[in-house]
Parts: C-alpha cells; structure tokens; sequence
C-alpha cells in the first residue's frame, strides 16, 4: 500500500507540472495520419513540432467519458490518469502529456518503432514456436506484476491491446481506458473484452484483479500458442471446455501452465509471481 500511495503522490506531482491549460495542442503538435476511429476514440499518428519526434494521439470525446479522477482540484478522465500512472513501467506505451480542449481531451503517447498490436501479428504469422512465445509472453506478465505495483488494474489485457516490435520481439501494453485501481477486493463491474474475461466475471458477476487477470494472460497465452482465442464466446467460457486445437502437441510444462491459467477456479489460478516463476517460462 505504501509504493501505491508514493506512486499516487509521483503521479500528482508530475501531473502538475504539465497540467498547463495555456498552452495549446496546436501550438505544440502536428497531426498527420487517422490510425484508428472507434467507440473509444480516434487516434492518429503525428510529431511533436519542437524536435520532430512522432507522437500518437488519441482524442476522446467529452461525451465518451463517463468516469474521473480528481487531480490538483481538477477531474481528468479516467484513462488519461491510469496511463499516466503506468507510464514509465516496463513494457508500456509511455504517455507524454494531454490536453483539455473544448469537447475533448487528447493525450499524446509515444510511437514505437516497427510496432504491429499482436492482434495483427497472430493474423499474419498464426501460432508461434514455443520459444518465440516464451519471450512475449514473460515480458507481458513482468508488466502485469509492474502495474500492479504502480496500483493499476487494466482490465482489457489482450492481444490488440500489446504492441510487438517486430525486430526485437519487445512488448509495450497499450489502451487504459478500461483501467481502475488495483485492489484486493471484489469487483463488481462488466467491462473489457468479453472473449478474454473470466468465467466469474459472467457466472457470479464478481472477480480479482490478479486472478481474472490471470485467466485473461491464460487467453493471450493460448493466442500465442494456437493463434486463436480458446474461447469463442460467453457459454464457451463458462462451461471451460477447450476443443479447438490439440495442446497435446504442446510441451508438457506449457499444457501445465496453460491449465492452471485457465483453471475455472480462481483460486487455483497461480499468482504473477507463479507465473514468472513457472517451469515453462524458465525451462530451456
């Protein structure tokens, strides 16, 4: 609780430092391509005018907000705040700053290089080696256990949400616009990617943070593996019954993993740390 509430206190100091409403969007950047348009907002891909370095930027709608946090007397969507709370953890898309605009606010995010979402890398190149998956998937489970640290919950863990460098196979999580504090309590609210949530999260309309989480890196995991969700839909879900693709191929320490990441029961769910610690992850 204490490196939650240092990090709390970092993150307002740094948020007052830049929460300068003077200063203009335009002034500082220039937009140049639509990336994406959706429910959540629109981003684009663009570059600081200063030193042309590129930038993201994701611009989201007043009325897309539904929740804040108050920050210096002043409320700041929700996203923006777990983001910038994130930011600088290993492994994710650091946010560099963002504005308050007449009907939307715009946050500026770094552009990796040679970066696809592994959504679009699982389409191109399907099921990966176990040793190549090894890699991608220790990196995303090392920034789970960082944001937790941080006091930050994601929430929407999935392959659409990891960029990959194609190059040096690193990963960077992105999107917190599900996000919410990190605590050891029951959450009771329905959100995220409804093919990676948990099965509690439709059976009893409660889940952890770490469990569920676990569940949704057992989801990636099987993506990483077979180059598919393991689940198609809701009912698939709950009854927990996997048919798609024969695991028995799998190593025998990686069926062992898998099994306890997508184990019906969150308390047999290891932790992060367990996960780390695995024999897949730490096997030749």
């Amino acid at each position: 609780m204490v490196l939650i509430d240092q990090n709390h206190q970092k993150i307002t100091e740094f948020m007052k430092s830049i929460f300068n409403f003077k200063i203009k969007f335009k002034e500082k950047y220039l937009v140049e391509k639509l990336l994406n348009n959706s429910a959540n907002g629109v981003i684009y891909s663009g570059f600081r005018k200063s030193d042309s370095m590129p930038v993201v930027v994701k611009q989201i709608p007043k009325s897309r907000i539904s929740k804040f946090e108050n920050v210096c007397g002043r409320n700041i969507p929700s996203e923006i705040y777990f983001h910038m709370t994130a930011s600088g953890a290993p492994g994710v898309v650091k946010a560099l700053e963002f504005f308050e605009r007449r009907t939307s606010w715009v946050l500026i995010m770094e552009k990796p290089t040679n970066s696809i979402d592994l959504f679009e890398f699982s389409s191109q190149f399907g099921a990966l080696s176990e040793g190549a998956a090894k890699i991608i998937f220790r990196q995303v489970v090392e920034s789970c256990i960082h944001l937790k640290s941080r006091g930050v919950f994601h929430r929407d863990l999935k392959d659409e949400n990891i960029l990959l460098d194609i190059k040096t196979l690193e990963t960077k999580i992105i999107d917190f616009g599900c996000a919410t504090d990190h605590e050891d309590r029951e959450y009771t609210e329905l959100t995220g990617t409804p093919e990676f949530c948990c099965p509690e999260y439709y059976t009893v309309s409660q889940y952890k943070p770490e469990s569920s989480t676990i569940w949704t890196l057992g989801t990636f995991l099987y993506v990483l593996l077979f180059g598919d969700i393991p689940y198609e839909n809701k009912t698939d879900i709950i009854r927990g019954t996997r048919t798609k693709y024969d695991e028995s191929k799998l190593s025998p320490t990686a069926r062992d993993l898998l099994q306890s990441l997508l184990s019906m029961r969150p308390s047999k769910r290891p932790t992060l740390e367990g996960v780390l610690n695995s024999e897949w992850l730490n096997g030749c």
